[in-house]
């Protein structure tokens, strides 16, 4: 989706590894960042456009509204009232 060259500079500064960062799969990151020739530096912005593009044409999951905070209080005070 990103071409070979903005690929390589996307990967390498965000760690993204053939065999994953994290268990197996990977996750965008910046911790110990490496430093990105001054021409690949320019690369970083579109790639990370043409990503979200792409995220935005994916089906959203589907968000969980209920509220249950007070279900869950009434649980915890009935279990400290039984204690």
């Amino acid at each position: 989706m990103l071409g070979a060259e903005m690929a390589e500079a996307f990967c390498r500064y965000y760690g993204v590894k053939e065999s994953g960062n994290f268990n197996g799969k990977n996750v965008l990151n910046r911790l110990g960042r490496i430093q990105l020739a001054p021409e690949a530096q320019h690369l970083l912005w579109p790639a990370r456009m043409k990503l979200l593009a792409a995220r935005e044409q994916r089906m959203k999951p589907q968000r969980d509204d209920n509220i249950l905070t007070s279900w869950n209080a009434m649980m915890v005070s009935a279990y400290l009232d039984a204690y």
